[in-house]
Protein backbone atom coordinates (compact mmCIF):
# COMPACT_ATOMS: atom_id res chain seq x y z
CA UNK A 1 0.00 0.00 0.00
CA UNK A 2 2.71 2.48 0.73
CA UNK A 3 4.80 1.42 -2.37
CA UNK A 4 1.31 2.27 -4.21
CA UNK A 5 0.98 5.64 -2.48
CA UNK A 6 4.63 6.77 -3.18
CA UNK A 7 4.30 5.55 -6.61
CA UNK A 8 0.94 7.21 -7.49
CA UNK A 9 3.00 10.50 -5.50
CA UNK A 10 5.83 10.26 -7.64
CA UNK A 11 3.48 9.84 -11.36
CA UNK A 12 1.49 13.16 -10.03
CA UNK A 13 5.16 15.15 -9.05
CA UNK A 14 6.25 13.76 -12.69
CA UNK A 15 2.82 15.32 -14.20
CA UNK A 16 2.87 18.27 -12.61
CA UNK A 17 6.75 18.75 -13.69
CA UNK A 18 6.07 17.67 -16.76
CA UNK A 19 2.75 20.45 -16.89
CA UNK A 20 4.70 22.93 -15.46
CA UNK A 21 7.85 22.94 -18.50
CA UNK A 22 5.27 22.79 -21.35
CA UNK A 23 3.74 26.07 -19.96
CA UNK A 24 7.01 27.56 -19.30
CA UNK A 25 7.83 26.71 -22.87
CA UNK A 26 4.32 28.36 -23.78
CA UNK A 27 4.92 31.68 -22.04
CA UNK A 28 8.68 31.56 -23.20
CA UNK A 29 6.69 31.09 -26.98
CA UNK A 30 4.24 33.81 -26.37
CA UNK A 31 6.93 36.42 -25.58
CA UNK A 32 8.96 35.48 -28.38
CA UNK A 33 5.57 35.92 -31.14
CA UNK A 34 4.84 39.10 -29.05
CA UNK A 35 8.49 40.05 -29.95
CA UNK A 36 8.25 39.42 -33.36
CA UNK A 37 4.48 40.88 -33.95
CA UNK A 38 5.94 44.22 -32.32
CA UNK A 39 8.86 44.43 -34.22
CA UNK A 40 6.68 43.67 -37.67
CA UNK A 41 4.15 46.47 -36.44
CA UNK A 42 6.76 48.53 -35.74
CA UNK A 43 8.65 47.89 -38.93
CA UNK A 44 5.13 48.50 -40.66
CA UNK A 45 5.29 51.66 -38.99
CA UNK A 46 8.59 53.32 -40.52
CA UNK A 47 7.61 51.38 -43.98
CA UNK A 48 4.53 53.66 -43.76
CA UNK A 49 5.92 56.55 -41.86
CA UNK A 50 8.85 56.62 -44.99
CA UNK A 51 6.42 56.27 -47.71
CA UNK A 52 4.26 59.19 -46.47
CA UNK A 53 7.54 61.20 -46.57
CA UNK A 54 8.02 60.39 -50.81
CA UNK A 55 4.76 61.41 -51.55
CA UNK A 56 2.33 58.25 -51.13
CA UNK A 57 -0.48 58.47 -48.85
CA UNK A 58 -1.39 55.71 -46.72
CA UNK A 59 -4.91 53.74 -47.54
CA UNK A 60 -4.92 50.15 -45.27
CA UNK A 61 -2.86 49.02 -43.16
CA UNK A 62 -2.96 45.19 -42.45
CA UNK A 63 -5.58 44.00 -44.93
CA UNK A 64 -6.18 40.19 -44.99
CA UNK A 65 -8.32 37.90 -46.72
CA UNK A 66 -9.09 34.26 -47.31
CA UNK A 67 -6.26 34.28 -49.94
CA UNK A 68 -3.75 36.37 -47.63
CA UNK A 69 -2.59 39.59 -46.38
CA UNK A 70 -0.61 42.92 -47.49
CA UNK A 71 1.07 44.95 -44.87
CA UNK A 72 0.08 48.33 -46.73
CA UNK A 73 -2.11 49.74 -49.03
CA UNK A 74 -0.94 52.98 -49.95
CA UNK A 75 -1.77 55.47 -53.49
CA UNK A 76 0.86 57.12 -55.14
CA UNK A 77 -0.08 59.75 -58.31
CA UNK A 78 -3.53 57.32 -58.90
CA UNK A 79 -1.45 54.36 -58.73
CA UNK A 80 -2.69 51.69 -55.68
CA UNK A 81 0.34 50.45 -54.36
CA UNK A 82 0.43 46.97 -52.95
CA UNK A 83 3.53 47.12 -50.17
CA UNK A 84 5.08 43.94 -48.55
CA UNK A 85 7.45 44.74 -45.91
CA UNK A 86 9.83 42.74 -44.51
CA UNK A 87 12.44 43.13 -41.63
CA UNK A 88 15.65 40.47 -41.08
CA UNK A 89 17.73 40.64 -37.73
CA UNK A 90 20.12 38.19 -39.43
CA UNK A 91 20.63 37.45 -43.01
CA UNK A 92 21.65 33.69 -42.15
CA UNK A 93 18.70 32.40 -43.95
CA UNK A 94 18.51 35.05 -46.76
CA UNK A 95 18.06 38.65 -46.65
CA UNK A 96 14.90 40.80 -45.96
CA UNK A 97 14.53 41.07 -49.72
CA UNK A 98 14.75 37.58 -50.68
CA UNK A 99 12.23 36.59 -48.28
CA UNK A 100 9.75 37.47 -50.62
CA UNK A 101 9.55 34.20 -52.78
CA UNK A 102 7.70 33.83 -55.49
CA UNK A 103 4.88 31.89 -52.89
CA UNK A 104 4.65 35.15 -51.06
CA UNK A 105 4.36 37.50 -54.23
CA UNK A 106 1.19 35.32 -55.28
CA UNK A 107 -0.52 35.39 -51.91
CA UNK A 108 -0.01 39.38 -52.12
CA UNK A 109 -1.02 39.04 -55.70
CA UNK A 110 -4.14 36.93 -54.85
CA UNK A 111 -5.24 39.00 -51.58
CA UNK A 112 -4.72 42.23 -53.81
CA UNK A 113 -7.29 41.25 -56.11
CA UNK A 114 -9.72 40.29 -53.13
CA UNK A 115 -9.43 43.57 -51.94
CA UNK A 116 -9.86 45.47 -55.50
CA UNK A 117 -13.02 43.12 -55.69
CA UNK A 118 -14.76 43.96 -52.86
CA UNK A 119 -13.82 47.67 -53.03
CA UNK A 120 -15.29 47.90 -56.68
CA UNK A 121 -11.89 48.86 -58.03
CA UNK A 122 -11.21 45.84 -60.55
CA UNK A 123 -9.99 47.38 -63.47
CA UNK A 124 -10.62 51.33 -62.44
CA UNK A 125 -7.26 51.82 -61.16
CA UNK A 126 -3.33 51.15 -61.85
CA UNK A 127 -1.66 48.86 -59.60
CA UNK A 128 1.87 48.37 -58.56
CA UNK A 129 3.87 45.84 -56.14
CA UNK A 130 6.29 47.21 -54.12
CA UNK A 131 8.30 46.08 -51.43
CA UNK A 132 10.05 47.87 -48.38
CA UNK A 133 13.12 46.07 -46.40
CA UNK A 134 15.28 46.44 -43.96
CA UNK A 135 17.36 44.33 -41.84
CA UNK A 136 19.00 44.74 -38.09
CA UNK A 137 22.20 43.96 -39.67
CA UNK A 138 22.32 47.07 -42.71
CA UNK A 139 21.69 49.63 -39.87
CA UNK A 140 17.90 49.79 -40.27
CA UNK A 141 18.47 51.17 -43.45
CA UNK A 142 15.15 51.02 -46.02
CA UNK A 143 15.22 49.38 -49.09
CA UNK A 144 12.76 50.43 -51.00
CA UNK A 145 12.07 48.65 -54.39
CA UNK A 146 9.10 50.06 -56.60
CA UNK A 147 7.51 47.56 -58.72
CA UNK A 148 9.11 44.68 -57.44
CA UNK A 149 6.69 42.26 -58.48
CA UNK A 150 3.91 42.34 -61.19
CA UNK A 151 1.07 40.19 -62.16
CA UNK A 152 -1.65 40.74 -65.88
CA UNK A 153 -4.70 41.32 -64.65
Amino acid sequence: MFIENLAGLLCSKVFLAVSNMRQCKQVRNNAKNLSAKSIGKQSENEAANYLQKRGLKLKYRNYNCKTGEIDLIMEDDGVLVFVEVRYRKQSKYGSSLESVTKCKQQKVIRAAKCYLLENDLFDKMQCRFDIVATSLQDDNKILWIKDAFWEKF
